[in-house]
């Protein structure tokens, strides 16, 4: 925090007690953050959204790379290390999507879907083994 003078912001909690200058707001178009705190916001949904769950992996070649793979402009498959959960590293996955395709995904067949993941990265074949359904993402 530096000396400026004007509005502040702050952090009180029974284990510090710190001041800020400037707070990022960084949670997304359909943040309610902004209007709680008074601040005026325009903004738009944005139509693409992305699947997402996480799974545990044994052995995983990019243990600290969020890693890609894209099928044209409109496919988009993503892994990312996001915690090492004892001999296990947790891996998110996100699968891009137009939100207003979230229906057609869920009564497409599951079995079909990781096809098309693993045609698009063979590699990841020990993340898609442990897809059963579409009750395990989230949008």
């Amino acid at each position: 925090a530096g000396g400026g003078h004007g509005a502040r912001a702050a952090l009180v909690t029974p284990h510090e007690d710190r001041r800020f200058d400037l707070v990022v707001i960084a949670d997304g178009a359909a943040s309610t953050l902004p209007a709680q705190v008074g601040l005026a916001v325009a903004s738009t949904v944005y139509e693409w959204g992305a699947l997402w769950a996480m799974f545990d992996v044994a052995d995983w070649a990019g243990q600290a790379l969020l890693e890609q793979r894209y099928g044209g402009t409109r496919r988009m498959y993503g892994l990312m290390p996001t915690a090492r959960i004892k001999d296990k590293l947790r891996l998110s996955l996100f699968w891009s999507l137009p939100c207003a395709g979230y229906a057609a995904w869920q009564a497409r067949s599951i079995e079909d879907w990781k096809a098309e993941l693993l045609d698009l990265w063979p590699e990841s074949s020990p993340v898609v083994e442990q897809i059963v359904g579409h009750e395990q993402f989230a949008l």
